[in-house]
């Protein structure tokens, strides 16, 4: 029985990121779109928080990272996004934190005010801090990620 659930939140979850690119590529700018599909995942994902295997993970993962290719700057406001970043174990709360950086130094992100730094930082915690959940990584991966994050402290801007 859990393995056919798995299996249904798994085609579930494939659908709503389908939904989703779909949203993107027809409605570029309506970002409050994208935020009610990632809160329907999130709210979906809650329901079914023991089903949710690697490749649940891989579809979330999905969610967060597909947004940041063309409305990055949109992302670091909405209230849904953080909702899913909790359903990722770290090793993949890892991999989106480091998506997510790339994001903001690529687009040339300006953090202007206290929210948007405090959002940035609660979504690349994986890359500041070990959380309970935590796994070692090479050297190198640690000093190309400590990079990365190095690089956000250049997109604030105050006034």
């Amino acid at each position: 029985m859990k393995r056919s659930e798995a299996s249904e939140v798994k085609n579930t979850l494939n659908l709503y990121a389908a939904f989703l690119q779909f949203t993107l590529k027809c409605y570029p700018n309506k970002h409050e779109y994208v935020n009610e599909i990632l809160g329907d995942a999130s709210n979906y994902c809650s329901n079914y928080e023991t089903s949710i295997d690697e490749d649940c993970q891989m579809y979330i993962s999905k969610f967060l990272t597909t947004p940041l290719e063309t409305m990055a700057n949109i992302i670091l406001t909405m209230d849904e996004y953080p909702r899913l970043i909790k359903y990722l174990k770290f090793k993949t709360k890892r991999v989106v934190a480091k998506q997510i950086t790339k994001a903001i130094v690529r687009g040339n992100i300006d953090l202007t005010d206290e929210k948007m730094v405090s959002q940035v930082l609660t979504f690349i915690q994986p890359l500041l801090v070990r959380l309970p959940d935590y796994e070692t990584v090479s050297d190198l991966v640690f000093k190309e990620e400590q990079i990365q994050v190095a690089k956000i402290v250049f997109c604030v801007n105050s006034e």
